[in-house]
Parts: C-alpha cells; sequence; structure tokens
C-alpha cells in the first residue's frame, strides 16, 4: 500500500518533468497544457487522448499547441481522482440546478469491471447527476484552463531564459579567459626562449660575449 501510494504521488511530479522537458515554445506548451486541463477536468475519463487529437486535427489550420503536453496534462484527472472529482463537480453544479445525490451515491455509479460496465455507468450518472455534474466541470474547466495557461507559459519563459543564460555565461567564460591565457602562455614562452638564448658569459657582466672573444 505504501509503495503504490509513492507511485501515485511521484505521478504528477514525473508527468511535471515530462512537460517542462519538452521542446517547443512556451506558448505552445502552455496553450497543450490548458487544452489538456481543460479535458482533464471534464467527465471524459477514459476517452481524453481522443478528443485531445480530434482538437489537433479540427485546429491546425487556425493555431498549433503541443499535443504532448496537452496529453500528459490530462493526468489532472484520473481512476484515483475520477469519483472526488466528479462529486466535486455535481456538488459545484447543483447549486446553479439542485441536486441532493450524496458522495456514496456517485461514487456507486462508478462502480465497475469492464469497458461494458463504464459505458454502463456513464449512461447512468449522464441520467442521474449528469446535468449538475457537467454545469460543475464545465465552469471548473474553463477557470483550470485559465488559470494554466499564463502559469505554465511565464513559469517556461523564466526556465528558457535561465538557460540561454546559462549557456551564453559559459560560452563567454570560457572564450575570452582562454584567449589571455592562450596570450599570456606565448608571451611567457617567448621570453623563455630568449633567456634561454643568452649564455652564461652574455649575463655575468664580468667579460664579453662569446662570440666577441672568438674575434
Amino acid at each position: 500500500m505504501a509503495s503504490r501510494l509513492s507511485k501515485l504521488l511521484a505521478g504528477p511530479r514525473e508527468v511535471l518533468r515530462n512537460i517542462i522537458g519538452l521542446e517547443d515554445s512556451p506558448h505552445a506548451i502552455a496553450l497543450g497544457v490548458a487544452i489538456g486541463i481543460f479535458y482533464g477536468m471534464t467527465p471524459t475519463v477514459g476517452i481524453q487522448t481522443i478528443f485531445i487529437l480530434a482538437t489537433v486535427v479540427l485546429t491546425r489550420r487556425f493555431f498549433y499547441f503541443n499535443a504532448p503536453a496537452a496529453i500528459a496534462a490530462t493526468y489532472v484527472s484520473n481512476p484515483f481522482t475520477m469519483v472526488p472529482l466528479y462529486y466535486a463537480w455535481y456538488c459545484l453544479g447543483a447549486v446553479f440546478t439542485g441536486g441532493d445525490a450524496t458522495f456514496t451515491e456517485v461514487k456507486a455509479l462508478w462502480a465497475f469491471d469492464d469497458f461494458q460496465g463504464w459505458w454502463v455507468a456513464v449512461q447512468t450518472a449522464g441520467y442521474e447527476i449528469g446535468i449538475p455534474m457537467l454545469v460543475g466541470a464545465l465552469i471548473t474547466a474553463l477557470a483550470s484552463a485559465a488559470i494554466a495557461y499564463p502559469s505554465f507559459y511565464f513559469l517556461l519563459t523564466w526556465l528558457h531564459n535561465n538557460r540561454a543564460n546559462s549557456k551564453r555565461r559559459s560560452v563567454d567564460g570560457s572564450g575570452p579567459n582562454h584567449a589571455v591565457e592562450s596570450d599570456c602562455n606565448m608571451d611567457d614562452a617567448q621570453t623563455n626562449s630568449g633567456r634561454s638564448s643568452v649564455g652564461p658569459a652574455d649575463t655575468d657582466g664580468n667579460g664579453p660575449p662569446a662570440a666577441a672573444a672568438a674575434r
């Protein structure tokens, strides 16, 4: 149980790490996250990827977003968070449409074992709590997407700028310094070479150079 819980808690961090590591513009990734969270905050668990791929096809002539980021962002709703989210949406929507279902009743609607059972659960839930749940989900999805885009845009812009500045500093730090060091080494080598060409007789000050003595 503890290992399963640790994997579940590690999941969101891994998803966030994967989104941040995507190679794309901050706008495209942030827009993808917003679209993914929008679908993730709707009662469409199990078919959210299909909705995102359909959105890619339908909107590619109008605007571009990062589809992998959108698919990853749908992780916000999963089999572990599905029932609490559905009940929260129902409670929010019931404020506007009315309804008195309890958490136990909502949870019982989603007791299924296979795809056929899932489809029956969807139909039953749609009949009994569908309108309030859809109203609450739409409000939550729009608000979550509106928050997700600027949050991820500024985060990704900040990270990209930091990476660019780090690369620039590393390049600037290696170029001129190495050039200065190289020039100093060359000057030292020339000085040492000049000193080695002067003999002992040239430097003791006690007599003429060896070449003059030979003459």
